[in-house]
């Protein structure tokens, strides 16, 4: 019995790990949506679907109850657009996100020369909407206005 459980529960880490990852490759480097089990279901799926139009990635801060098997269940209830979702609490400290839904437009400037550049909007608003905002009046007008093209 014991012996399925861990089974059980080696199934659902990589099932984690998988829909974490899985999706990425279609995802923006770029476009973050911080989201929260806090939040309705709905509003979680809302964005599940608009990522997928625009290739935005949504980011937990961390484990559902501290547990990997809950989180699994959780996040496969929710999943069924197949998003890009990643569990990254290093990126709501880099960002200061305090409150959620944020999303974050970042030229993920990695090198030793380069400065990163990005934009935030809080609320609960359409990805679409804040890459407008973005595209409009941002510091990365153009990389907004590209993921816009691209729709």
């Amino acid at each position: 019995m014991e012996e399925k459980k861990l089974l059980y529960v080696r199934q659902l880490i990589i099932l984690v790990l998988f829909i974490s990852s899985a999706f990425a490759a279609n995802a923006s480097a770029n476009l973050y949506v911080f989201v929260s089990k806090s939040l309705k279901d709905s509003v979680i799926k809302a964005y599940i679907k608009q990522s997928k139009k625009t290739g935005a990635k949504l980011v937990f801060k961390g484990l559902i109850n501290n547990s990997f098997v809950d989180t699994a269940k959780y996040i496969k209830e929710l999943n069924e657009e197949e998003g890009a979702i990643e569990i990254d609490p290093n990126k709501f400290k880099k960002w200061n996100i305090t409150q959620v839904p944020a999303i974050v437009l970042s030229n993920d400037c990695q090198g030793r020369d380069c400065k990163e550049i990005s934009d935030k909007m809080l609320g609960a608003v359409p990805i679409r909407y804040a890459l407008t905002e973005f595209a409009e009046t941002g510091d990365n007008k153009g990389l907004a206005q590209k993921i816009l093209g691209a729709e």
